[in-house]
């Protein structure tokens, strides 16, 4: 399965998580069990930095400094709501599998 949301693809995806330390994945543009196993380990909340952090501000539409702060909070809580998700503000496994298109 290869995909793309918005113009961005796993592939991104793949190489934000790498280059944070999440996983060594192979950036082939598909949703793999090992993508998924690795997004699990995953949470992007107040103090977080890194590429993962600049995938999901480009994916709630705010500033992507890679920081995750105040406003990415609240436009994850809205994205959320948007997805049906439980609201936390939280970008975990289920927020960031919806993002990627999965």
């Amino acid at each position: 399965i290869s995909f793309g949301v918005d113009g961005l693809s796993a592939g991104l995806k793949q190489k934000a998580m790498n280059k944070d330390g999440y996983s060594k994945l192979k950036v082939d543009k598909k949703l793999t069990s090992s993508m998924k196993s690795a997004m699990k380990k995953i949470t992007i909340r107040t103090g977080r930095k890194g590429q993962v952090v600049k995938f999901v501000q480009k994916m709630v539409g705010v500033k992507q400094d890679g920081t995750c702060g105040s406003k990415t909070v609240s436009a994850i809580k809205t994205y959320q709501r948007k997805h049906k998700l439980t609201v936390t503000g939280v970008a975990d496994y289920k927020t960031l599998l919806k993002m990627i298109g999965g």
